[in-house]
């Protein structure tokens, strides 16, 4: 009797111990806490076991494939996924009651039931500029809607979270640059009184600046220089420059400011625009159509900040002027210099452009007091001349970073 009370006694204690482990197992499993070594072992077969561990369905697609090593200790369901699918580039998506395993490329049949939808809206940067930053291996989850400036991202949760990031990193507001622009006409050869020997700064080798600081590229063939100032001269040059439009040597044709972003164009005109009549069609029906024709200067400036504030200007100056009005018979006759060049200056330096020459014709007519403003008789006692002057029109460009913030004003 007492060897069957000591036995009993035993199994009792032996089922509460074995009833307790299943107990620790099963909230283990209901926990969705995965325990498990996988030494290169087959993916498909490394969510067989954890889908068997945990009571929940993974359903693997057909692009799964490979072999994983990795040893799990008591981590949760959807972790354990991430780290056994991470090295395949395989994601997963819970849907009702169970997970779906594949590839989230867009060749893929299962692509619309393993990826998410989001729209993004860009605040600086324009969305159709924005693939041009991404790795190309993300553009075939982006369309951009220029209308609505927004990114449609069509993938899985883990490149989107990747895409966003990368997006936070180049959506950001760029440095302004204010632009002053002073724009000259000279009297010839009086360019030397700004204390500038042109004929210096040209290396006719070359075809370049080779003496002034900090410019690249400085002429074309025609003769247009390109000077680049530091402070110290530029003050000395504008002084200079002011005494010689009081002296009336120099004239002043404007003086425009104008704000641009790092990187991106600003166009200055200054000249006028006319309209011409060109009669055109057949002789039975002909029609009148009119043409615009600017003359003038154009600047096309654009500024690219540096790392260290320096400031990489690119310069497309270019003057126009009608040369030959136009008539009934003929088309008016227009005349163009233009330069593209490329300097660098610090912040507030000037860059100065000349050689740009100016060729206007005029007519001066001049009579004799009194006499001269007798009908027909006043014929003999006026002088009527046709005068063609050249001038050399001159630049002075000056960029300047405008800080982020702007001082409150006390």
């Amino acid at each position: 009797m007492k060897t069957l009370k000591i036995l009993g006694i035993c199994l009792i204690l032996i089922s509460g111990l074995v009833g307790n482990d299943f107990g620790f197992a099963r909230e283990k499993r209901e926990s969705g806490f995965i325990t498990n070594v996988f030494f290169e072992t087959d993916i498909r077969e490394a969510l067989r076991d954890i889908s068997a561990q945990s009571g929940v369905t993974i359903i693997p697609d057909n692009t799964v494939q490979g072999v994983v090593t990795l040893d799990l200790k008591d981590v949760p369901l959807e972790e354990s996924l991430k780290m056994v699918l991470m090295g395949g580039g395989y994601t997963f998506k819970k849907i009702d009651n169970y997970y779906l395993v594949g590839a989230a490329v867009p060749d893929n049949p299962t692509f619309s039931r393993l990826t998410e939808t989001k729209y993004i809206k860009t605040n600086y940067i324009k969305a159709k500029d924005v693939p041009k930053f991404l790795p190309k291996f993300f553009t075939d989850f982006i369309q951009v809607n220029e209308d609505v400036n927004t990114l449609t991202i069509t993938a899985s949760p883990e490149i989107i979270a990747r895409i966003e990031e990368d997006i936070a990193q180049i959506d950001i507001p760029l440095k302004q640059v204010m632009i002053q622009a002073i724009v000259t006409d000279f009297t010839k050869g009086v360019t030397k009184e700004l204390g500038i020997d042109w004929e210096w700064q040209w290396d006719n080798t070359k075809g370049i600046d080779s003496t002034a600081s900090g410019t690249e590229g400085m002429t074309d063939l025609l003769g247009t220089f390109t000077y680049a100032t530091t402070g110290e001269l530029t003050r000395s040059i504008l002084l200079k420059l002011n005494a010689l439009i009081r002296k009336g040597k120099a004239k002043l044709r404007a003086n425009p400011r104008i704000v641009t972003l790092d990187g991106q164009q600003a166009t200055i005109f200054i000249g006028r625009e006319e309209y011409y009549s060109i009669v055109s069609g057949p002789v039975t029906y002909p029609y009148t159509t009119l043409e615009a024709i600017t003359a003038g200067i154009t600047l096309k400036i654009t500024p690219y900040i540096s790392e260290n504030g320096e400031i990489t200007v690119e310069i497309q100056p270019e003057v126009s002027d009608v040369t030959v009005e136009a008539t009934e018979e003929r088309l008016p006759v227009i005349t163009k210099r233009q330069v593209n060049t490329k300097v660098r200056v610090k912040d507030g330096e000037t860059v100065i452009i000349g050689g740009l020459t100016n060729q206007t014709e005029f007519e001066r007519l001049t009579r004799v007091p009194i006499l001269g403003y007798i009908p027909i008789i006043g014929l003999f006692f006026k002088d009527k001349k046709k005068i063609a002057q050249e001038t050399e029109v001159v630049v002075f460009i000056t960029p300047s970073i405008l800080p982020e913030t702007l001082p409150k004003s006390q």
